[in-house]
């Protein structure tokens, strides 16, 4: 049988030793994480506001077309106006098959297709004779609330 030799005392110094550097490896590891998540997140904070522009650029863009299309229907002639309201359904499907980038994208599209679907409503109640031109629909504005709306809430699911 072995017995430990009284005069020998297991090293302290070794045990300190080790402890230090299992927290100098995880200071070192919490650090790296939080380095790399904070350069993520720029990255993805870059990425998204490039991607946020593109389709504000072409939410704009297909409301001023489709603004431009509705003037020309309401002051055609009257019996222009009904092949003119048709040829709206093309702009419409278009509208509804773009794809957002971002979900602020996706949400200011479905805020102007409501509001062109109203318009459209509106226009066949006009064209039918079953109500008078008097109601203001302002798909551009519907499409700028959206976007406003979607500015203010940005980075408000975010908690660091």
């Amino acid at each position: 049988m072995t017995e430990l030799d009284p005069q020998t005392e297991p090293s302290k110094a070794n045990g300190r030793r080790t402890a230090l550097i299992v927290i100098l490896v995880a200071f070192v590891a919490s650090a790296t994480t939080a380095i790399l998540a904070i350069s993520e997140s720029h990255r993805a904070r870059k990425s998204d506001a490039a991607a946020l522009s593109a389709d504000v650029s072409d939410l704009r863009g297909m409301a001023a077309d489709w603004t431009a299309r509705v003037d020309d229907l309401e002051h055609a002639p009257v019996d222009a106006q009904p092949a003119r309201l048709e040829a709206l359904k093309p702009r419409i499907d278009q509208l509804a098959s773009w794809k957002a980038r971002t979900p602020c994208g996706h949400d200011a599209r479905d805020a102007l297709r409501a509001s062109v679907d109203t318009r459209v409503l509106y226009l066949r109640r006009v064209l039918a004779k079953e109500t008078v031109p008097e109601a203001r629909i302002d798909e551009r504005r519907a499409l700028e609330d959206s976007l406003k709306r979607c500015a203010s809430e940005q980075g408000a699911d975010v908690n660091i």
